[in-house]
């Protein structure tokens, strides 16, 4: 559990100085997975902290956490060629 909220806080912190998603629609409108509870949201939203998002659809949204893994462990790939 500590391991998925401090890769969500990662997350969190990367996506919350975008303006839109990565799809160009309004991230208000878009669809959100909560860490705490392991649900996914969507309008009525819980507090920022404990969601990774925004995504497209509900589905890739029940993804999140696979998705942010992916997305690590490609930054740290990265991270350790740029050290080499």
């Amino acid at each position: 559990m500590a391991a998925e909220r401090r890769l969500a806080r990662r997350v969190v912190k990367c996506q919350a100085h975008r303006m839109v998603a990565a799809d160009g629609s309004d991230p208000g409108g878009g669809w959100y997975f909560n860490v705490i509870s392991k649900k996914v949201e969507h309008h009525d939203r819980s507090k920022t902290s404990d969601l990774l998002g925004p995504y497209p659809d509900e589905a890739t949204a029940r993804r999140a956490l696979e998705i942010a893994r992916e997305r690590t462990e490609k930054a740290d790939a990265e991270d350790a060629a740029w050290e080499d």
